[in-house]
């Protein structure tokens, strides 16, 4: 009975934590590496339905400007965060 009774916790909790579960993809880096004076623009893809694009630019040492953006069209996931 007792086995049983551990076994229930056992499932229960690994459906909690399991059902959960997503996958994560990081956008392009926020910390390029520029020296002063350097600039840096990068642009990627994933997939064929989005993009990313970012810039950076060091005025001076130990001063970074950095900006990014991403964009993909509206679709029909039914998602709600």
């Amino acid at each position: 009975m007792q086995k049983l009774f551990y076994a229930s916790y056992f499932l229960v909790g690994s459906s909690v934590l399991l059902g959960g579960c997503a996958v994560y993809v990081p956008t392009i880096p926020s910390t390029p590496l520029v020296e002063a004076g350097q600039v840096e623009v990068t642009a990627g893809l994933r997939g064929i339905n989005s993009m990313e694009v970012g810039a950076a630019w060091s005025p001076v040492p130990h001063l970074l400007l950095n900006t990014e953006a991403a964009w993909q069209p509206n679709s029909q996931s039914t998602t709600v965060n």
